[in-house]
């Protein structure tokens, strides 16, 4: 990723329905955006199907939790700056206007 000001977003599309009875998650399509293009995309078969503890859902600038693999060490702090977080579950798309408006101007 380069250097500067980016809007990172990520879209969580269910592709069918969970069976809590056999302790699976809702399968759904994962997307991963920087500035509105997409620069990763995959299939999650099932997702965990129960809600997590305040520290084990979201963690921004850093990851106290499990690492996901022997290679990765938490808390893996982020060192950068962090402009802004924002967590919308309504289903809409996300815009970043003041990207949009930046981008047109550089065009000028």
């Amino acid at each position: 990723m380069p250097e500067g000001r980016h809007f990172l977003s990520f879209e969580f599309t269910p592709t069918g329905k969970a069976d809590l009875a056999k302790g699976i998650g809702t399968p759904a399509t994962l997307r991963l955006l920087v500035d509105g293009k997409e620069v990763g995309r995959g299939d999650l078969p099932v997702t965990t199907p129960i809600g997590f503890g305040l520290s084990g859902a979201a963690a921004v600038g850093a990851d106290p939790g499990s690492p996901a693999t022997p290679e990765y060490k938490p808390p893996f702090r982020f060192t950068g700056t962090i402009n802004r977080v924002q967590v919308d579950t309504s289903g809409e798309l996300i815009e970043d206007k003041a990207a949009k408006f930046r981008a047109v101007m550089k065009r000028q």
